[in-house]
């Protein structure tokens, strides 16, 4: 089969011929129909996030379902059965750690060990390997499932099945609505009544579209990093209750040091008058 391969950063990816991967226990042999380019895809082919190379990169991805790995649970089998329709997720759950136990598959140990950390599924090997002429198989890494191939393996806890009536390619889009995370939650809490909408960011044109989408407020977490000027806005803002905070990954030590910031000033002065408050970070994209 084929694949497209990062090797470096900032030079293109190459096209070049794989082994078709074998599923381990709990496992899904995927035929890839349709996969997507996530910027985070982009971060990695930059060289902006660490990740081992050779890899595969691809996570927004839609398939059928080929073969099931050897001694695979039954309600596995019968949930996506050989034939059936899926769509992938960016983060591939394992199933079995102590957050995946909680329904906090965000959370995913095992993702972040293996898969972030040394581009493997949870067994620490990838399922990926090149085909040489002289017989000398070379791994190939995987950025979440490494979907841009023909066939990839995924553990299928990181599988949705993906209705009839939806098809292939405009659903592996949808499978990553999340990229919209606090646009698509600023408006649904619009339209379920909310009176005060705060947004956060550190750029403004993310701010001015907010402000289109129905923010009522909204606020730049650098100011703080000298004085708690933000920090007073948002606790006169959100008295006396604030309801429901939604967040997204800072992606910059600055955004990461604000937020810091922002949580210190908190938690020093104890504001009683915010009787449910959940501190994280809105990110407008």
């Amino acid at each position: 089969m084929r694949g497209a391969v990062y090797r470096e950063p900032n030079q293109p990816l190459t096209i070049e011929e794989f082994h078709i991967p074998r599923p381990k226990v709990n496992e899904i042999l995927i035929k890839t129909k349709a996969c997507g380019v996530c910027h985070s895809d982009l971060h990695v082919m930059k060289g902006e996030i660490p990740f081992s190379s050779p890899c595969v990169i691809g996570h927004e991805i839609t398939g059928e379902v080929v073969e099931h790995g050897p001694l695979t649970d039954h309600k596995i089998i019968q949930r996506f059965p050989i034939g059936s329709r899926v769509v992938g997720a960016f983060i591939m759950p394992c199933g079995t750690c102590s957050y995946c136990a909680k329904d906090h598959d965000d959370l995913c140990e095992d993702f972040f060990v293996y898969n972030r950390a040394k581009g493997t599924l949870y067994d620490g090997e990838t399922r990926l390997f090149l085909r040489h002429d002289d017989k000398k198989d070379s791994p190939v890494y995987m950025y979440s499932m490494g979907g841009m191939v023909e066939y990839h393996v995924t553990p299928a806890h990181g599988f949705a099945p993906l209705p009839e009536s939806l098809p292939y390619t405009e659903s592996a889009i949808l499978a990553r609505l999340c990229c919209f995370y606090s646009v698509c939650c600023l408006q649904i809490a619009r339209a379920f009544g909310a009176s005060d909408i705060i947004a956060v960011d550190v750029q403004d044109d993310k701010l001015e579209k907010a402000k289109t989408l129905g923010a009522t407020s909204w606020l730049e977490p650098r100011l703080s990093l000298k004085e708690p000027i933000v920090i007073n806005k948002f606790i006169c803002l959100s008295s006396p209750k604030t309801e429901m905070v939604f967040s997204q990954l800072p992606s910059r030590d600055q955004e990461i040091a604000s937020l810091v910031i922002m949580l210190q000033q908190l938690q020093r002065r104890r504001h009683k008058e915010i009787s449910s408050l959940l501190i994280t970070w809105i990110m407008v994209l």
